[in-house]
């Protein structure tokens, strides 16, 4: 499972976790919605994001002004991957057909019927789609006044990755090549020697590309306007992945560091620190906003509380705070972790009740997170120091859309009893 920190952008990447997003003040997290969902890809477009959860079913938010964050309901699940375009969004089916959903002006969420031969992979341009089929085929449909809607034929049953840029398309060949097509203004098809062979991914920025060698080594090329082809010393090697937006470039090291670049003035936003060595994936889109995936299991500072949750809840994931009561409220940071409460509120701690309705005795609790399991216990002896699960249904685990969890209990016959609440871990 994983984390991320988001933006924007025309190019996606796949790792299960949860999504945090930055845009324009290089200081502020942006808030995002279903925060503790667990996700296993993100697609930023030119001003909306879409992500496939852990469940096969797909959320966004954003603008929305073309119906591009408005989620249908028939895609809460069977899903297996997304693309977020400039106003648009595409999703690929389990039975490998393309949808999609958003600004249909130039027909960009209508794939040609060849599109429906069992699709691996999905990638959305400003006002155009792509698809990649299982037999190395890509099928290209939507906005066309540079040539980006029509597939050369000298990529049949040639391509191994696609990436759609604003007005153009790039290719990685089944051999190891770059080839792009659509617009050229800014020389983004003008494809460098040493981008002719042994890359190993790509990624089509709004009017710039980038392309990772087997070596670990970054190729940039096209606009320039932002310094975003300009690949700092220490993105030449060691890079695993790699991320292409409007004004910036990014790397993603084996040694855990991201290098950001582009945007050169003095707004540019640079990767976090408290992000280093926990980022697994990342992501860049219009104007300037950033997104990371980070992982969802890792604890650098071995406090029991993973990073991604600290960094949501206003703790640092570089230190050691399990036993801190950060707000003061009487619980410890962990045992805030544990219910899944903000330990950075006075006033949000696990609330537990026992009262009646109309089916008889219930037992009610606040926060409910979906990340956690509930087990309802009781005894009649508190000094027996003994506790049983309540008869009936005590085990529960509540979605992400309730607030609240409830649990029924039986009448109970034992006069005194007193219950409790154990909030469990996945």
């Amino acid at each position: 499972m994983a984390i991320a920190l988001m933006s924007a952008p025309l190019c996606s990447f796949a790792v299960s976790g949860h999504v945090f997003e930055w845009s324009g003040d290089k200081d502020a997290a942006l808030s995002v919605p279903a925060a503790n969902s667990a996700f296993t890809q993100i697609s930023c477009g030119f001003s909306h994001t879409v992500a496939l959860n852990e469940n096969g079913g797909v959320e966004a938010w954003g603008a929305n002004d073309q119906g591009q964050a408005a989620v249908p309901a028939v895609y809460e699940s069977g899903v297996k991957a997304v693309a977020a375009g400039g106003f648009h969004s595409l999703v690929l089916l389990n039975n490998g057909l393309v949808k999609g959903f958003g600004e249909n002006a130039d027909g960009q969420l209508n794939p040609p019927k060849q599109a429906a031969r069992k699709v691996v992979a999905v990638s959305a341009g400003l006002f155009h789609s792509l698809a990649l089929d299982v037999n190395h085929n890509v099928y290209a449909w939507g906005y066309n006044g540079f040539g980006q809607g029509t597939v050369p034929s000298r990529l049949y049953q040639n391509v191994s990755a696609i990436s759609a840029g604003a007005m153009h398309n790039l290719a990685l060949t089944t051999w190891g090549s770059v080839d792009a097509w659509g617009d050229n203004s800014t020389g983004q098809l003008f494809i460098p020697e040493e981008a002719t062979h042994d890359i190993v991914a790509i990624a089509a920025g709004y009017f710039h590309n980038l392309a990772l060698t087997a070596d670990g080594e970054v190729i940039a090329w096209g606009d320039n306007s932002y310094k975003q082809c300009k690949v700092p010393g220490d993105a030449k090697k060691n890079v695993i992945a790699i991320a292409a937006g409007e004004k910036y470039s990014m790397a993603l090291r084996s040694d855990g560091k991201v290098v950001v670049w582009g945007n050169h003035g003095p707004d540019k936003i640079d990767a976090p620190k408290e992000l280093e060595g926990r980022v697994v994936s990342m992501s860049i889109g219009g104007e300037d906003q950033i997104a990371y995936l980070v992982s969802s299991t890792t604890d650098l500072d071995q406090d029991g509380m993973v990073d991604w949750w600290e960094m949501s809840n206003g703790l640092s994931p570089d230190d050691d705070d399990k036993d801190s009561d950060s707000d003061g409220d009487g619980y410890t940071d962990y045992e805030e972790y544990l219910a899944d409460s903000n330990p950075s509120d006075e006033f949000s701690h696990l609330s537990v009740s026992a009262g009646m309705d109309t089916d008889g005795q219930v037992v009610l609790f606040s926060p409910a997170s979906s990340d956690r399991r509930y087990q309802l216990e009781y005894t009649t002896d508190i000094s027996s120091g003994e506790w049983k699960p309540v008869p009936g249904k005590s085990s529960i685990t509540v979605s992400g859309a309730e607030t609240f969890g409830r649990i029924q209990v039986a009448a109970n016959t034992d006069g005194f009893v007193l219950y409790r609440l154990r909030a469990q871990l996945p």
